[in-house]
């Protein structure tokens, strides 16, 4: 009976269904009654209605706590009722399932799930009526809770061995897992586990039973509303669900206790563990002397605890008994250990009690690691660790045809070890702290991660699956933990600064000094608190920054606009229409046409569609990207982003964010890099005003008296670059065959710097549509390019280079050693469509260009001769590194490359005149960087950095407030909004869209450099001391190299001037 009345009850509607019920009965009798008899059914009535709006005030509070407090983890059913299961964290070694104390949800122990996830895959399971879970059949019993875990683990996927590890009645839980299920239990963490013999045998009879009729009372009140608020106020003023990252667990345990389910599970569970419930039940429970075999056992709990104590006394009172009862909870809780031949006693810091685990968990989280160290976490993993080793020509090139993402994740987990133990001995290293023994093996240590992240960065780049992308989150937090750990390391960072007094060569004292700047930069002067925050920021945000690409890269292959009317589509070319049809047929839309909301697809629309309508539909779906509902929604990962940013910048003593990440760069500060952006602004918006004016000119009629918007400045600026300059951008195409592209590139850099390309079909590649090319000169190998230039699935729309691997040459200082040579590994990615038929692919002019600007990027990174990676291209200060890419799209525009290489299917080169009138239109509309959209992003991209200073902020309205503020015309809009803008939230970029100005700058001095040369843009003389700059990267300041190329600082003004911007 009791068990038919817990079920009921257990649902949130039951209070109101009952005092429907009640309320149906009473007025059935008050109709039939008179006197003493109707007054009484009146009351009862009265009595009904308030049940009933107590029930329903119930059902709405429980919905809200629902809807503010969804489940963090998985549901999985177990047979007709589910479970949630929170699992985080790298899969292959051992992983630890957590129980909290009472019959509390995982919630209560999240601070140490928290703490592990990182480094070992931790799971925190609801057990049947706590947390997040449903109730289940009652009666609860621990024997019935033991399989429904083990149910629960296996529905979500999680393969065991295991180690559970429960606190209080929680261990008991544990105990009794491992005791039934020996071959899923890897070990037991008892963290102060109950012992039943103090329930059985203690003087506090009465204790439970008490427990258990609070709980029962408080369940059944729960169903009519009779409880106070108790959604966690941090949840409730955000408006929004919250993460458990930000909110502390005790409020969510109170608010989902408030389902009356929750309470009455408890009483249920607590009904056995009575002492007149051990009297039926103990045999089924006790877990004592033998019982776990040879399994590992860990007691971790205080030697003596003082704070039970006043709980003691409060039982027996002072007296002998107290002393005797005390003594027996020890005794007791110690008979733990004699349940395994294999048993370890860990005693809690001094002064700690039974709730250690939430006054210490960073002891229970250190103990954790400590035993999956002592049961050995090199046992089997899910992938194969040597599957990712480089082997082959130049060093050795990644294994990408066979690699898999659970080969990753095992490969990744070993190097991490094996880093960590190279980093041991270097810092427990007895000798003296030299170059070798210190800096260059930190380097060493440091290169096999390099290379693997790399290479998974390559595959969630260009490949990405959901598993990909699961290993990516997992791994890189974990390499941002380990990376920091040993940059902050204080035994390290004195061996470092010792060598910093020995005699070393240039190329030596840079890396040495390298390595000093890292250590400060990430807190190595912080005390150990300090340290142990920024690491974990630092994971968060790797996390974080991962799931805002992957989110706006899932929601661009899921977007798009539907016509039904091929109408609606004129002004688009035969070609692009027959690609919409065909997009369309592929999402299932047979007979409409796809519009994808990726950027090449979305610029053919604004500037070809002659309907207004789509064009705006079309420009809202682009520029909403990141900011839509759903679970690609990036606001409230930007507001946490911007918010630990700030906070890693105050730890580190910077008022910010962006004084902290442009400190170590050529502009040297935030203001500057607002100066130089305010400043180009105050150029460009006249000229732009004026711009809009001619442009709303050009439209009459065709806006319907609207003002210009941003849906048509791209259609009539290209409506007004055929009038004034006969430019059709459409038409150009057929001089731009990919494969031209690609050997015009090849031959400006033969003829700039030498080189030669030769392809070769033996080197493993992601997709079948990669090609890599051998890059020599004078017959000598530097290296090699992969050229992955078209769209796939799981690859992003843009362009964009990589570096796999960076020249070095680890010997390089020691004539007596044999040198260890590695060869750069580059590769340059696009995302071209290709052609149905197999026939020759013509892409725009804006993707040529582009391909040609990330060809300068590899140029620098193949002709980088610094012997150190950490001294090599990717050193160099940020806001320098996109100027050899920049100054390379000059040799694009060369007439003499364009004649010889861009022709069409018929073999006539492009015409002069056209040419003309191309370099009159992209003068006349100028570069992205010197436009109000791009520095509309970049000034926002500063702002937020500014802000950044701890706060948490709405982006989104603090965006549209600053470019309010900004005066950006109507028809203007950003080139990136907050929400999608990549480089904003990526780690280099951040603060630093600037950059793209600033390198422009560089650009144009260096350029400059070149048409003052006899033989202009070709001249070997100045390409062969810009060739010696890039085979510097950073072995010296960049500004020291730049001033031996040019003499003196760069001067904006070439820039200026080549656009007519000047003052």
């Amino acid at each position: 009976m009791l068990e038919l009345i817990y079920s009921f009850y257990s649902n949130n509607a039951s209070g109101l269904i009952t005092g429907l019920v009640l309320l149906g009965i009473s007025l059935l009798f008050y109709r039939g009654f008179r006197g003493w008899r109707r007054a009484l059914s009146a009351l009862s009535a009265l009595l009904a209605i308030l049940m009933s709006i107590g029930g329903a005030s119930h059902l709405y509070r429980s919905a809200q706590i629902d809807k503010r407090l969804p489940p963090p983890g998985e549901m999985v059913d177990i047979g007709g009722y589910r479970l949630h299961v929170l699992a985080e964290g790298p899969r292959g070694g051992i992983p630890v399932v957590w129980f909290a104390g009472g019959h509390a949800g995982g919630i209560a122990v999240h601070q140490l799930h928290r703490r592990v996830r990182d480094e070992m895959r931790s799971i925190l399971v609801d057990r049947p009526g706590s947390g997040w879970s449903d109730t289940g059949p009652f009666p609860r019993t621990t024997r019935r809770e033991v399989d429904e875990i083990l149910q629960a683990l296996a529905a979500a996927g999680e393969k065991g061995p295991f180690i559970f590890a429960g606190h209080s009645f929680g261990g008991l839980l544990a105990a009794n897992i491992a005791y039934r299920h020996p071959e899923e239990t890897a070990a037991v963490a008892l963290l102060d586990a109950t012992p039943l013999d103090v329930i059985f045998y203690g003087a506090d009879r009465e204790g439970l039973s008490s427990f258990v009729a609070t709980s029962r009372r408080r369940g059944l009140m729960n169903a009519f509303g009779l409880y106070r608020p108790v959604l966690p106020s941090d949840v409730s003023t955000a408006g929004g669900s919250a993460s458990l990252e930000d909110i502390s667990p005790m409020p969510v345990v109170m608010a989902l206790a408030t389902r009356n389910g929750q309470m009455l599970a408890t009483a249920s569970a607590f009904e056995e563990l009575t002492a007149d419930g051990l009297r039926d039940r103990a045999f089924d429970i006790a877990v004592y002397d033998g019982m776990l075999g040879d399994t590992p056992l860990y007691l971790i709990a205080p030697k003596d605890d003082p704070t039970t104590r006043p709980y003691v006394e409060s039982v027996v009172g002072s007296s002998d008994d107290a002393d005797r009862f005390q003594a027996m909870l020890r005794a007791a809780r110690e008979r733990y250990l004699s349940a395994s031949s294999n048993s370890h006693r860990i005693v809690t810091p001094d002064g700690t009690g039974h709730q250690f685990p939430d006054t210490h968990p960073d002891f229970v989280a250190d103990t954790l690691r400590q035993i999956q160290r002592d049961i050995g976490v090199e046992s089997p993993v899910e992938g194969d660790p040597d599957a990712a080793q480089w082997y082959g020509p130049y060093g050795g090139v990644p294994p990408f045809d066979s690699l898999t993402a659970a080969d990753m994740a095992a490969a990744m987990s070993a190097a991490l070890h094996k880093a960590q133990e190279s980093i041991d001995a270097i810092r427990d290293n007895s000798e003296p702290p030299d170059f070798s023994n210190t800096v260059l093996a930190m380097e060493r240590s440091a290169e096999p991660l390099r290379q693997l992240e790399a290479v998974l960065q390559a595959f969630t780049s260009t490949a990405t699956t959901p598993a990909w992308r699961e290993v990516a989150a997992q791994q890189l937090a974990r390499l941002s933990t380990q990376r920091d750990e040993t940059a902050q390391d204080p035994v390290l960072f004195a061996r470092i600064q010792e060598v910093s007094n020995t005699t070393l060569s240039a190329d030596q004292r840079r890396l040495l000094d390298a390595y000093l700047q890292r250590a400060e930069r990430v807190g190595a002067q912080l005390a150990p608190l300090q340290q142990k925050r920024l690491r974990d920021i630092n994971a968060e945000l790797a996390r974080l920054r991962q799931d805002f690409a992957a989110h706006i890269a899932a929601e661009e292959q899921e977007l798009a606009i539907y016509v039904d009317d091929a109408a609606e589509l004129d002004g688009l070319t035969p070609q692009q229409v027959e690609a919409a049809a065909t997009g369309a047929l592929q999402r299932g839309r047979q007979g409409q046409f796809a519009i994808p909301i990726q950027r090449p697809r979305v610029m053919e629309v604004l500037r070809g569609a002659s309907s207004r309508a789509l064009r705006e539909s079309v420009w809202r779906a682009w520029v909403s990207r990141g900011s839509n509902d759903g679970e690609y929604d990036n606001r409230p990962i930007m507001s946490q982003i911007l918010a630990l940013r700030g906070e890693k910048a105050v730890l580190l003593g910077y008022p910010n964010f962006a004084a902290w990440q442009t400190h170590d760069r050529m502009i040297g500060n935030p203001q500057a890099a607002q100066e130089l952006l305010m400043d180009t602004w105050r150029r460009l918006l006249p000229v732009t005003e004026r711009q809009i004016a001619e442009l709303t000119e050009l439209a009459g009629d065709e806006l319907g008296g609207d003002s210009l918007q941003p849906w048509d400045l791209e259609y009539y600026q290209a409506r007004a670059r055929a009038r004034d300059f006969a430019v059709d951008m459409d038409d150009l195409r057929q001089y731009f065959a990919l494969e031209n592209v690609v050997e015009a590139m090849f031959w400006s850099a033969g003829e700039l710097y030498g080189l030669r390309f030769q392809e070769r079909d033996d080197i493993p590649v992601v997709h079948s549509t990669v090609r890599v090319f051998d890059v020599s000169r004078a017959g000598e190998t530097l290296g090699a390019i992969y050229l992955d230039l078209f769209a796939r699935e799981g690859k992003g729309p843009s362009s964009w280079s990589s570096q796999y691997r960076s020249y070095a040459d680890f010997n390089a200082d020691d004539e007596a050693i044999e040198r260890q040579t590695q060869l750069p590994l580059v590769a340059l990615h696009s995302a071209v469509t290709p052609s149905g038929n197999g026939g020759t692919v013509y892409v725009p002019w804006e993707r040529a260009n582009v391909i040609f600007h990330e060809f300068g990027h590899t140029l620098q990174t193949l002709q980088n001769r610094a012997p150190y990676p950490s001294i090599g291209p990717l050193a160099l200060p940020w806001d320098f590194i996109e100027a050899p890419s920049l100054l390379h799209e000059r040799w694009f525009m060369d007439r003499d490359l364009l004649k010889r290489f861009m022709v069409n299917a018929d073999g006539v080169a492009i015409p002069d005149s056209v040419i003309d009138r191309l370099e009159a239109s992209l003068r006349a509309e100028r570069p992205i960087m010197l436009t109000l959209n791009f520095l509309a992003s970049a000034l926002v991209d500063i702002h937020l950095h500014t802000l950044a200073d701890g706060r948490l902020m709405d982006v989104v309205s603090e965006e549209a407030s600053f470019l309010n503020a900004l005066g950006l015309p109507q028809a203007v809009d950003a080139s990136m909004y907050a929400a999608h803008a990549f480089h904003t939230f990526s780690e280099q970029y951040a603060a630093g869209l600037y950059t793209y100005l600033w390198s422009n700058v560089i650009a144009a001095d260096a350029a400059q450099a070149f048409h003052d040369a006899p033989d202009g843009l070709w001249d070997v003389s100045v390409a062969l001391r810009w060739r010696e700059l890039l085979e510097q990267a950073n072995r010296q300041p960049i500004e020291v190299t730049w001033k031996t190329f040019r003499g003196r600082a760069p001067d904006n003004r070439f820039l200026f001037e080549a656009y007519g911007l000047e003052d």
